[in-house]
């Protein structure tokens, strides 16, 4: 969840300083932080962010055709 990546971020940061990279907003609309464990896996924790129609995001999507349900053809009601 959007509202839980700081306290996600400050956490790991507190255990292990070096651990996080991020966050981070992706052109797709998310909010990423990548962690890094003892163990050396990596975890990319993904959060979605409100859609804003008006915003550059939107605009990458609809660039790709990617559009937000009701918008133009194709959006696949029928298969949802």
């Amino acid at each position: 969840m959007l509202s839980q990546i700081d306290s996600l971020v400050e956490n790991c940061r507190a255990l292990r300083p070096n651990s996080v990279e991020g966050p981070r907003d992706t052109p797709w609309n998310t909010r990423d932080v990548e962690v890094i464990t003892p163990e050396n896996a990596r975890i990319v924790f993904t959060a979605a962010k409100p859609f804003d129609p008006a915003s550059q995001e939107a605009r990458n999507l609809e660039a790709v055709g990617i559009t937000p349900p009701g918008v133009g053809r194709g959006d696949n009601v029928e298969h949802a």
